[in-house]
């Protein structure tokens, strides 16, 4: 009768391991889960904030070679690492695109 009730312990104890690992299982994955957004959102957005400080950086430097007159220039470095960066040379203009599913602005 001892030997009964110790197997008994064992299989309530194996039970309860494996439904503590189902539980904790399915708690990571519905953080996972819910974060995930949160932090594709921060990324876009540290995204956007490079590419609009590049855009700033580059506007300076344009507006320094146009002001030191004709055959002034200037190298500078491509520093997007997403999205697509469209020069126009008919109408002077710098287009930046990005595309996200994220709503960051």
């Amino acid at each position: 009768m001892a030997l009964g009730g110790f197997r008994g312990k064992k299989g309530i104890t194996l039970i309860s391991g494996i439904l503590f690992l189902a539980i904790t299982l399915a708690a990571v994955v519905l953080i996972y889960t819910a974060a995930q957004p949160v932090v594709q959102k921060i990324q876009d957005a540290s995204i956007v904030e490079n590419a609009r400080v590049f855009m700033t950086e580059l506007d300076s430097v344009v507006r320094a070679v146009a002001s030191e007159g004709k055959g002034s220039k200037r190298t500078v470095q491509l520093r997007i690492t997403e999205g697509t960066l469209k020069v126009n040379d008919t109408d002077d203009t710098v287009i930046w695109e990005y595309e996200t599913p994220s709503a960051i602005i």
